[in-house]
Order: structure tokens, then sequence, then C-alpha cells
């Protein structure tokens, strides 16, 4: 990512160049729900061993899950600093890279809480790299930028907002291009909307990204 969008994700006011930044910050947001893939076998193997401590009394559920959750937390938090230092430096980002890294870190949590999820209930390793991938790419398709929120037909609109990847992207676009971005050169219609008008993310977060103010 870093090779492909090299110094890419300038200040530019080009409407394709918004555009292809809005498609990296896509891509930072959604690959770590596919990289936590990596957490489930740990869940698979170990689950023999857990039933047999668990049953001897050695902890209980909520102290193994603690556990795990510091575990792969601590693992998780070097791996995001590397990965996004090199985002964000190498493709000349704009905005905090602290609230940057925020988001790709809290996407990975969730992603290694939705891994494990799904490592608890498959019976096989093979289930489980089955089932986990077909969730994550349905969510590609109402994160908001394949398809725009907006032109998501309305039966199937609120499946958006239970798409945690998304949550992280609108904190990433807004962290880039701010809560209100000029000038407005995306056609919608009769209407011109600014970039972040265009993909519809949400901007009542309580916080200017930009100017780390608290909105009132």
């Amino acid at each position: 990512m870093m090779a492909l969008y090299w110094d890419s994700a300038g200040d530019s006011l080009n409407e394709a160049d918004q555009l292809n930044t809005s498609a990296l910050l896509f891509m930072a947001a959604s690959l770590p729900s596919f990289g936590a893939a990596g957490y489930m076998p740990s869940i698979v193997m170990e689950r023999p061993l857990f039933y047999r401590e668990r049953d001897d009394g050695c902890y209980t559920v909520p102290a193994y899950l603690l556990y795990k959750v510091i575990e792969e937390g601590l693992l998780a938090s070097g791996a995001s600093l590397i990965g996004t230092i090199l985002i964000y430096f190498g493709t000349g980002l704009s905005g905090s890279y602290g609230f940057f890294f925020l988001a790709y870190y809290q996407i990975l949590l969730c992603g290694i809480a939705l891994a494990y999820q799904v490592a608890s209930v498959a019976p096989t390793m093979d289930a489980a790299n089955t089932l986990l991938p077909v969730y994550s790419v349905t969510a590609l398709f109402f994160s908001g930028i394949l398809l725009r929120r907006q032109d998501i037909p309305i039966a199937f609109r609120w499946y958006s907002w239970t798409v945690f990847g998304r949550y992280g992207w609108q904190m990433m676009m807004l962290n880039h291009f701010g809560s209100d971005p000029q000038p407005p050169i995306f056609e919608d219609g009769d209407d011109l909307l600014n970039i972040i008008e265009y993909y519809d993310v949400a901007g009542d977060i309580g916080l200017d990204f930009r100017t780390h103010k608290i909105l009132l």
C-alpha cells in the first residue's frame, strides 16, 4: 500500500486524487479485519486444552478471555504501529497520526474479537476459514465506498451501520479531509458535494480531527 500510493495523498483538490485517497483509507480500514483471521488458529487449537483446564478448575472463562484480549492486544499494537507509520507517512496523509493509528488499531481489535467469535462456534479450522472471509467480504459492500450508503437499497441500508470497518473508515476520512472540506466538486444529481458529503460520512462524532477541538 505504501509503495502503490506513495506520496499520493497530499492536499490536492483534484477529484481523482480525493477519490484515490478515499480508496486508500478504505483499504486501510478493511485489511485489519481480514488480517485478524491469523488469530483464529490459537482458539481452535487451544480448545481441547481450554476444556480440560477449565474442568480442572485452573481458571474461569472470563479470566481466559481477559488474558487472550491482553495478549493479542499487545501484539496487535506493535503490528498496528509499524503498519500505520508506513502507510501514513509513506502516502502523505494529513490530519493527526494518533487518530489514524487509533482507528486502525480499534478495527484490528474488532477483527480479532470477530475471529474469536467465529473460531469459538466453528467445529473445525476449515469451517472457521470459510465463515470469516464470507462476513468480511460481505461487509465490504456495505462499508460505503464500493456502493455509496445512500445508493444502497433501503431494505439493506441498515446493515451498513453494523459494519465496524465503516466507523473506522469514517474516522480516517474526517481525520484526513476535515469535517467540512472544500470545494464541493462531486456531482450528485443537480447538487455539488464535497468528498465527505459524497460518501455520506457522518461528522457528528464530537471532535474536529484537524483542530482537535470539541465540537458543540
